[in-house]
């Protein structure tokens, strides 16, 4: 059985993966130190903020907890490659992949309405269903030292592969349009559990029989097992705890990653930013020129950064809309909170305004809400000018899904 805990890199902090934080009583981020009185919130503010570039805050528990001894083992990573290093092996990935038929029309079909030369030209990848073999070809590229410290790539006891599961390879591409990172779509994100509510207790859910036998288990002792259906749920009400466990659709983009692998390596510190340009400009844009936008537009991941600014360069060479730029530059943030990780970059792009275009869900999402001001306020005290899209809704979540219905959004400065 996999633990309910999960050993960090930080000493004696372990992330809460298969139970709930005893703060916001989610699971998934928090973290809970070895001695049970500490917990890092990433959603409960406290008046002790933990980290800046991952939103969290410390709280103390009155009543510390104990911590299981199921606990997973944590392999520490290898430091991550220099960029250049990083560039030229994922080069070589590039190289010695393609792209299936069946992810070749997710993307060229009506979801997502990419042209056959955007497919192209943006290098988009199918992970391998024979890594090892890729492997090996990628060794005909750059020397097998070269892998260290590239996250994907770790050993077993046959020698160097790459970790994924099959889906989409997604290229993350810097101001320099060096490859630094992939985020795999993958085809099947399968179920996960979900705790919600409030537990006096220490409350543990997880699937025990794919695809969905459920087994929670309240301090240790299995409390009910039972295959969960879509809307269906486990209601755990005694001896003062109050809530439930259901299923829900898995995630479905993940870091290409070797965190916790042999010679593996995570995908953060820092993790990827992805420039987007239109491909009439990607074509252009040689490897190591940085590229220079006094304007750019903010989201979140680069499969939607990618497919917006096409859609805006497009509607404006057909005259559609002329109130926004000729020549767009889009940036995928890795997640609405990791706002930190581009700000060197608008330095070394020169830019001077910032159009943050999250997804429209944020109105009813507190986290998103609160990541999007302070990354707002940051910006006004570096001097930005900025601005923030928005869009009804029901028009498409996010603004890629906006300009493939044909919509524009509505851009107030701030």
């Amino acid at each position: 059985m996999r633990g309910t805990l999960r050993r960090t890199r930080m000493k004696d902090w372990f992330e809460v993966i298969r139970e709930t934080c005893p703060i916001c009583h989610k699971s998934g981020g928090c973290l809970l130190h070895s001695d049970g009185n500490r917990v890092v919130c990433i959603r409960v503010e406290s008046k002790t903020v933990f980290s800046k570039k991952m939103t969290s805050w410390l709280h103390y528990l009155k009543e510390p907890v104990k911590v299981s001894k199921d606990v997973e083992d944590y392999i520490p990573d290898s430091p991550k490659a220099p960029i250049e290093q990083l560039n030229a092996v994922y080069g070589a990935m590039l190289e010695n992949t393609s792209l299936q038929d069946n992810h070749y029309d997710h993307l060229n079909g009506e979801k997502r309405a990419m042209q056959d030369s955007e497919i192209k030209l943006r290098e988009y990848r199918s992970f391998p269903t024979k890594a090892w073999n890729t492997v090996k070809a990628m060794q005909h590229h750059v020397d097998s030292d070269a892998f260290n410290g590239t996250p994907g790539l770790f050993t077993n006891k046959f020698g160097w592969t790459i970790a994924g599961a099959p889906g989409i390879l997604i290229p993350y591409r810097n101001e320099k349009n060096q490859v630094i990172g992939f985020q795999i779509r993958v085809d099947n994100p399968g179920l996960k559990t979900v705790l919600e509510g409030t537990f006096k207790d220490r409350v543990t859910a997880e699937i025990i029989e794919k695809p969905n036998k459920v087994q929670v288990k309240i301090n240790g002792e299995v409390f009910e097992e039972k295959y969960l259906s879509a809307g269906e749920r486990i209601d755990i009400m005694t001896n003062g705890n109050y809530g439930s466990v259901s299923l829900k659709k898995g995630q479905r983009y993940f870091w290409l990653s070797s965190a916790n692998k042999e010679n593996g390596t995570g995908a953060g510190n820092p993790l990827p930013v992805h420039i987007a340009v239109p491909v009439s400009q990607l074509k252009q844009w040689e490897v190591g020129e940085v590229h220079q936008a006094e304007s750019v537009w903010i989201t979140e991941g680069a499969l939607k950064a990618d497919i917006a600014v096409e859609h805006m360069e497009r509607l404006y060479k057909s005259g559609q809309i002329q109130d926004l730029e000729k020549t767009p530059t889009f940036i995928g943030l890795p997640g609405v909170a990791t706002w930190f990780n581009v700000l060197e970059v608008l330095k070394g792009m020169n830019t001077k305004m910032v159009t943050l275009a999250y997804d429209m869900d944020m109105l009813s999402n507190h986290d998103v809400l609160r990541a999007m001001k302070d990354f707002m306020v940051h910006l006004k005290g570096e001097g930005y000018k900025v601005r923030m899209a928005m869009w009804n809704e029901q028009d498409g979540k996010g603004i890629d899904d906006m300009f493939l219905n044909s919509k524009f959004p509505q851009v107030k400065e701030f």
